[in-house]
């Protein structure tokens, strides 16, 4: 893994370094866009935009994952 995917790994893993803490806002390709939350231990991408957000995130669809290395695996990068 280069070190930009580091840079991202490591943003992922610190809730405490997110900008708008519980949310870290990402990317995957040109236009999607996605929220990390770290729950319980696991790590959920709601498929939704920051500034768009359903008023439950129960609402948006999400996707679970693992860690935060399986996050950036399927192509996710901090925005």
């Amino acid at each position: 893994m280069d070190n930009t995917m580091n840079k991202h790994l490591d943003m992922m893993k610190n809730p405490d370094r997110w900008p708008v803490w519980p949310l870290l806002p990402l990317l995957k390709g040109k236009d999607e866009m996605g929220v990390l939350l770290q729950s319980e231990g696991a790590y959920v991408v709601v498929l939704a935009n920051l500034y768009m957000l359903p008023k439950s995130l129960d609402l948006a669809p999400q996707i679970k994952y693992d860690s935060a290395e399986a996050i950036v695996a399927d192509g996710w990068i901090v925005d």
